[in-house]
């Protein structure tokens, strides 16, 4: 697809945001009215974006190709995972902000971003390729993404420990003793400070590990998005034929997720200061990463494979997204590092207006 189409759409989404920016600055889009106009979008419009992406598709997939494909989404996220892995390694991020790396390099932003980008390019069957990479984003999201903030945090607690002359040895091994604690929920040993007894920590924390998966996987399996994306499936597969009076409002109300989420991207970017947005090299370098290396890797590996060129496209530019709003909301959440994670988001953001096109030119 040429650059300068693709751009023009690009553009034609960029100016949505500005008006949701516009909008943040003067004080018309505040955060409760963004934070209603968010859950509007992920529990209504999207929804009925996924499911009339399936209901008005010209063809769909069979059983076989379906479930292939599905596989080779959970192998995209293994990939950027790995490929996140090495480069935090070869870049030397501390202990501290390396799990914020890997969640920036990892997870695109799908909901937002992703369906009204390949809304605008392929139309309903890119957008079902789409929905087959939110199921895996969203359960790998709420653990994997959360473990990484939480991975930092802790270091963050130890790193503050052992900075020379704030505290005593002493000291910095209660708090050692108390991060190890607090992972793995053992409140009463970190408030002391104290190290708990070896064998009672390990059965604590595999205990709550796996009460908060649990928690944490009903959340995501009755979550609206992955519900809908499971009705979608399922309608894909019998091919069932929805009659006009259904299919009709449910595509009307799919076609407010574009405008809507461009707006509340740009009221988001109008929240965040924008004078810390610069300053740190390694954003830059993560952000070049995440918007044109990363999409590179997942085409070249891909194409030795897919015969399906749409689905290869969707691999490609969806992975090329910018960060993954969510990753601002479990770092406030988690304490995590929120200044990095708003710099990557508004970066990658401000600057997939011109790396998206690229990436669908080397799809072709």
């Amino acid at each position: 697809m040429s650059f300068f189409i693709v751009f023009e759409k690009m553009i034609e989404l960029f100016l949505m945001i500005a008006l949701g920016f516009i909008a943040g600055k003067i004080g018309f889009m505040t955060k409760e009215k963004r934070t209603i106009l968010s859950s509007f979008v992920l529990k209504i419009t999207l929804p009925c974006m996924i499911i009339a992406s399936v209901i008005n598709a010209d063809s769909l997939p069979d059983a076989g190709e379906f479930f292939f494909l599905l596989g080779v989404t959970v192998l995209a996220y293994a990939t950027m995972f790995g490929l996140g892995f090495l480069l935090v390694k070869l870049l030397r991020f501390k202990p501290s902000v390396s799990g914020t790396a890997v969640f920036i390099l990892m997870f695109p932003n799908i909901a937002f971003m992703g369906f009204p980008v390949l809304s605008s390019i392929w139309g309903n069957e890119g957008l079902f390729y789409g929905m087959m990479y939110s199921i895996p984003f969203n359960m790998l999201c709420e653990t994997l993404g959360v473990s990484l903030i939480l991975h930092d945090k802790r270091h963050k607690q130890i790193e503050a420990a052992e900075k020379p002359g704030s505290i005593t040895a002493a000291a910095s091994g209660a708090i050692r003793a108390a991060a190890a604690a607090q992972a793995a929920g053992t409140a009463q040993a970190a408030a002391q400070g104290a190290v708990p007894d070896k064998e009672d920590t390990v059965v604590q924390a595999a205990e709550n590990v796996v009460s908060d998966s649990r928690s944490r996987l009903k959340k995501v399996l009755l979550s609206p998005i992955i519900i809908t994306s499971f009705a979608a499936i399922v309608l894909a597969l019998i091919k069932i034929q929805v009659p006009d009076v259904i299919s009709n409002p449910i595509t009307l109300l799919g076609n407010i997720t574009t405008p809507a989420s461009m707006i509340v991207i740009g009221a988001s970017l109008a929240a965040m200061p924008f004078k810390e947005m610069f300053g740190d090299p390694k954003i830059y370098v993560l952000s070049a990463i995440k918007l044109l290396l990363v999409p590179i890797v997942i085409f070249l590996i891909f194409r030795l494979f897919l015969d399906n060129p749409v689905f290869l496209g969707v691999s490609t530019v969806i992975t090329s997204m910018p960060v993954a709003a969510m990753g601002q909301m479990y770092s406030i959440e988690y304490q995590g590092n929120e200044r990095m994670m708003a710099r990557a988001i508004f970066l990658t953001t401000a600057c997939a207006v011109v790396t998206i096109p690229l990436m669908t030119m080397l799809v072709g």
